[in-house]
């Protein structure tokens, strides 16, 4: 992620792509929302967070870790594919989301 996010600042985005998807579309909505929570603070002083925020925060986060267990487990490219891995890990995020419901 830090040759992708160097990538983006230095303006070769064909580059960041090829290190990392999420630098160019994940990255800058984390970036707009910090800004938006920011100018919001300084506004208002109030640290709460809308239902919205938090729907977005764990999106976003579920995003990042399939995202990171589909690029890093389940080689696609080379064919070997242990999706047994995937649907334990699922099966995982699944339990714990229920238990804390």
């Amino acid at each position: 992620m830090t040759r992708a996010v160097n990538s983006v600042f230095s303006g070769r985005f064909r580059e960041a792509l090829q290190y990392n998807l999420l630098s160019l579309t994940i990255m800058p909505l984390i970036g707009i929302y910090l800004l938006y929570r920011a100018i919001k603070y300084i506004k208002t002083g109030s640290e709460r967070c809308a239902i919205w925020e938090y729907i977005f925060l764990v999106c976003t986060l579920f995003i990042c870790l399939f995202y990171g267990i589909y690029r890093n487990y389940l080689n696609i490219v080379s064919g070997n594919i242990d999706i047994t891995l995937f649907y334990k890990v699922l099966r995982l995020f699944t339990n714990v989301l229920t238990k804390s419901l």
